[in-house]
Parts: structure tokens; sequence; C-alpha cells
């Protein structure tokens, strides 16, 4: 997997993550480093693994298996890596006609410069960036405005309403500070509908807030069913109580006779 080196990934700490994984890979692109592991020597937090895992998947280039009690699997897809190179190799031949033709004079003091001369990068390097990465453990966030996306609105709606903490203000900063993207609110929208159907008491009563279910991740756990039998016990604890009534009513019919 050495063609992860050659990657763009728009982000340090991705790179990094990429490369670890990258290094536990078999030569099909298989492994499954847990998520502390790949922390550790990538120098960041679990929360941030966790995000730009998912951005990598988002991109195409991984593919996520999750296990229940175990470390998830993950698996480079090699056609789309070699695809971003390719993309990226055919860029970066397009610029050879900037250098200079052999025998061409440099142009001296005074002179006019050619019209394909380029200034050197005062970009800092990749290592750089790393570096200040690695120290803070984190990324600056982009400061422009983003909308709220409409599954973001219909998550938000749909949520335990004694949960939500008033408007969805706080619930918004939160995930935008976390970095959350359309196709994770529409998870958190299929997570809130299936807790809703298969644990009625979670939604009702032992929800989280809305924003720990967030910092938590929790449409990434596994949901467990409610037992049918605590159904059953409440059916028949109606029909008790509906019995009580019964001798009072046959007393007053007697009664009134």
């Amino acid at each position: 997997m050495s063609m992860v080196w050659d990657m763009d990934l728009g982000n340090p700490i991705r790179k990094l993550i990429a490369l670890k994984l990258a290094d536990n890979a078999s030569d099909q692109g298989v492994c499954w480093p847990s998520i502390s592991t790949i922390a550790k020597h990538s120098n960041c937090s679990d929360r941030s693994v966790k995000t730009h895992i998912l951005h990598l998947k988002e991109m195409g280039f991984l593919d996520i298996k999750r296990q229940y009690n175990q470390s998830n699997y993950y698996t480079f897809n090699v056609s789309a890596l070699a695809a971003s190179l390719k993309a990226g190799a055919g860029d970066s031949l397009g610029g050879a006609g900037d250098a200079p033709e052999l025998g061409q004079e440099i142009p001296k003091q005074g002179q006019e410069v050619p019209t394909n001369h380029q200034e050197p990068s005062i970009e800092p390097s990749l290592n750089h960036h790393c570096d200040l990465a690695l120290n803070k453990d984190f990324v600056k966030q982009d400061k422009k405005k983003v909308t709220k996306p409409d599954s973001f609105k219909q998550f938000f709606k749909m949520y335990p309403p004694n949960k939500k903490g008033g408007t969805d203000a706080t619930a918004w900063k939160k995930a935008k500070t976390l970095g959350f993207t359309d196709n994770e609110f529409n998870l958190m929208i299929d997570d809130i509908e299936k807790r809703k159907a298969l644990m009625p008491s979670w939604y009702s009563t032992y929800a989280i807030g809305i924003t720990k279910y967030l910092e938590e991740r929790v449409w990434l756990t596994p949901i467990t069913p409610e037992k049918q039998e605590c159904n059953r016990f409440d059916q028949n604890i109606g029909t008790l109580q509906n019995m009580q009534f019964a001798p009072q009513q046959n007393n007053g019919l007697l009664n009134h006779e």
C-alpha cells in the first residue's frame, strides 16, 4: 500500500491516519487496528481518528466493516487510489512546459521576465503542517458560515422532544465543530427511527441529550431491541387494572334494580 504516500488527502492528520492503516494493511489492502492504536501512533485523539476515517470512506478510498465488540475491518479501495494517483500525475505533467528550454537564457536584472515564469511558492511544506497539527492535536475549522442542511433539520425534528434542549442552535454548533456531513446526518436519522421502533423506552425516557448523542456518535453503536416480556407485562398490568373496576360496575347495576 505504498501508493498512499503519494496521495493528496487534503489534511495532514488524515494523511497520517491513512499511512498508519496502510502500514498495517495486507497486500489486499485489509487491516483491523483499534481506534486507540491508530490514535496513539498518529498522536491525536480517538475522536479525530473516527472523524478522519469517515472522511476517507466518503472520499471513496476506504471501506469499513463494523464488528461488534471487536476492531473494525478496514479495506483500501485500491482502484480508487490508483485512479486518483493517475489523475494527479496528469495534472503535474501539465506544468512541465513552464521550465526553461535547453539553451534558453535566464533573464538578467532589469530585463523583462518571460510570461511563463513562476515565482517560487511560499506555501509551508506538508511536514510543517503536520508538525503544527500534531502539536495542537486539532485542525482549525473553516470559519466561513455554513448553512444547515435539510438532513440536520430532519434529524433534530426526529430526536426525542424532551432531550433537544430548546432550539437547534446548540446542536448545530456542536455538529459544525465535529465536522459532520450530510451523509452522517442521514445515518443519524436512520438510527433514531430504529431506536424509536425497537427501543421505545429509550426514545421516551432514557435518551441522552442531543449534544451528548453527537459527541459520543451513538448512531455508530449497536441497537439492542427491548425484550417483548416487558411489553406483555405492561399489557397484563392494564388488564388487572380494568378487572378492578368490574365488580364495582356490577354492584351498581344490582343496587339500581
